[in-house]
């Protein structure tokens, strides 16, 4: 897979969804689905060599911060009551030994607001992790609406794991994410139907969140031969158990 190679647009589909096939396999997979979408960020225009788009940041007190795919980040002037011509100029950070993605007046976006390690590398020229997901959003942008002028690079893979880890770990992504219970495995929509009718889920009263019971047998097999719980985070795939005459097939996120 390349990653330091600017890439035409149909081969970065192809590596970039390897590389998303690739980090669901690590059981990353729960934190993609969990952290923004591409939709609910901010990209502006942006005459770079690369990308057409920059990503929006956050803001730093009346500057609006943008990350660029080359690893440069830079504020625009968005408020000034005083010196209204100043609005839409280039500012400069203050030169301190933080980074100023910790410093007080800088409210980042979330996810990168969520980890402090991903605050740290938030600085003029942008530390390799926090940087592997701009990519990640740059680039997910670019594949999904089909922008062929873009000659992107994937996300390196040790960065972009060390991000997502670090948001995975995060107060943040715990509170709003918790885990699943022990012992109790959800099931898609797809598969509610099946289960209800062999006696192998139980509902929580409105029939719309079926569970497997633990203390079915089946469910106790599946159990211990899959160990349900926080540890299986990864996709199981299509698992077939008889119960009498039927058979049942299911499959579990």
């Amino acid at each position: 897979m390349s990653t330091n190679a600017q890439l035409p647009f149909d081969r970065l589909k192809t590596e970039f969804d390897a590389l998303i096939l690739r980090l669901r396999t690590e059981q990353l997979g729960r934190v993609l689905d969990n952290i923004p979408a591409y939709t609910d960020l901010r990209f502006d225009a942006h005459n770079g060599p690369s990308s057409p788009f920059k990503l929006h940041l956050g803001d730093y007190s009346n500057v609006e911060v943008f990350a660029c795919f080359d690893g440069s980040a830079h504020g625009i002037v968005a408020r000034a009551l005083k010196y209204p011509e100043r609005i839409g100029k280039r500012y400069v950070f203050p030169n301190t030994p933080e980074a100023f993605g910790q410093l007080p007046k800088c409210k980042l976006v979330a996810p990168f607001s969520w980890s402090i390690h991903l605050k740290k590398g938030i600085r003029e020229q942008i530390d390799d992790v926090p940087l592997a997901l701009v990519k990640y959003y740059l680039c997910m942008r670019a594949v999904e609406m089909g922008d062929e002028r873009s000659l992107l690079m994937i996300p390196e893979h040790r960065h972009l794991v060390e991000a997502l880890v670090s948001i995975q770990e995060s107060e943040v992504y715990q509170a709003q994410v918790p885990a699943p219970p022990k012992g109790l495995v959800r099931i898609p929509k797809v598969r509610e139907r099946n289960l209800v009718e062999a006696g192998l889920a139980r509902t929580n009263g409105n029939d719309k969140d079926p569970k497997v019971r633990p203390k079915d047998s089946a469910a106790n097999t599946l159990r211990n031969n899959f160990e349900i719980g926080e540890t299986n985070k990864s996709q199981f795939g299509q698992m077939s158990h008889t119960l009498g005459m039927s058979i049942i097939s299911f499959q579990v996120d």
